[in-house]
């Protein structure tokens, strides 16, 4: 838990998000499984819609399990692009040639 300030100086207590790893793919061999209308592998992915992409990483949720470490801070770079869907946060960077997934708990 952390505090945050509200009016007049009280306090208000509020829990602290935590940023779950899911997956994260950075190579061509990470994509190869990834197939569009456009066609197949990292380029189409970069090239797909952001619900395909959000897609095709929400396979890799097997539930709290399954989930790498967890942060408090939000895992993802300024020159990255963020899609928010319900608890899920893909970050992702066609420049760069990765994809990754959080769950916000």
């Amino acid at each position: 838990m952390k505090y945050v300030k509200v009016k007049a100086s009280r306090l208000k207590m509020v829990a602290a998000k935590e940023y779950c790893e899911i997956i994260m793919l950075q190579n061509s061999v990470d994509f190869s499984d990834f197939k569009s209308k456009t066609g197949k592998g990292r380029e189409a992915f970069f090239e797909a819609d952001e619900k395909a992409m959000l897609k095709y990483l929400i396979q890799w949720d097997m539930g709290e399990d399954s989930y790498g470490e967890c942060y408090s801070k939000k895992p993802w770079g300024s020159s990255d692009t963020v899609y928010k869907k319900g608890n899920y946060r893909m970050s992702y960077n066609s420049k760069l040639g990765y994809a990754a997934l959080c769950k916000v708990k």
